[in-house]
């Protein structure tokens, strides 16, 4: 499996977000495309930027948001090909 090393897309409200990442593997039917999410929120410790994967209350209503925007975005892209 491979992916690239930049995200397809990004949607983000704050400091949270919900990165596309487009990723090929190899099968038996030959190459396939498909596209995984990775969800964070971003913060400042000091002068070093940092990342975690646990939400408070509040993030997780904004994160609702772009996890909506991701699910439309990759249906969307599902429904084109």
């Amino acid at each position: 499996m491979s992916n690239n090393n930049s995200p397809e897309k990004t949607f983000r409200l704050g400091n949270v977000a919900a990165t596309v990442w487009c990723n090929e593997a190899q099968g038996e039917k030959g190459t396939r495309t498909f596209r995984t999410v990775q969800l964070e929120q971003r913060y400042k410790e000091g002068d070093q930027w940092k990342s975690s994967n646990r939400f408070t209350f509040d993030q997780l209503l904004r994160l609702r948001v772009c996890v909506e925007s991701a699910v439309d975005y990759i249906g969307k892209l599902e429904m084109d090909s």
